[in-house]
């Protein structure tokens, strides 16, 4: 990415700005991008105080973002129906409620 930029990332209708030094694709992340599937992504801005190492085996950092195939996601068991709750218990092993709490 750039050095010495940062990005800034908007939610339409809200007052929800966030900014990052950087925006880093995990390697978690599919590797090959098909057009013709769908994805779902997510970007990670705090991990608060959750242990990333021990509950995934990775460094986890703010700016990072994660993109799966919305079909292995939803494959998911996770207490969260939603895909973005079954992305995040993909991603870090634990339910969203439980990070939240975090």
């Amino acid at each position: 990415m750039n050095p010495g930029k940062s990005f800034r990332i908007f939610a339409r209708g809200s007052d929800f700005d966030l900014q990052f030094p950087l925006l880093h694709f995990t390697g978690m992340s599919d590797k090959n991008i098909d057009e013709k599937k769908e994805y779902i992504g997510i970007i990670v801005y705090s991990i608060g105080n959750f242990d990333a190492k021990k509950h995934t085996g990775h460094n986890i950092r703010p700016g990072w973002v994660l993109v799966r195939d919305t079909t292995e996601v939803r494959k998911v068991p996770s207490k969260d129906a939603t895909e973005y709750g079954k992305l995040v218990k993909l991603h870090f092993n634990s339910d969203l409620e439980q990070l939240v709490k975090q």
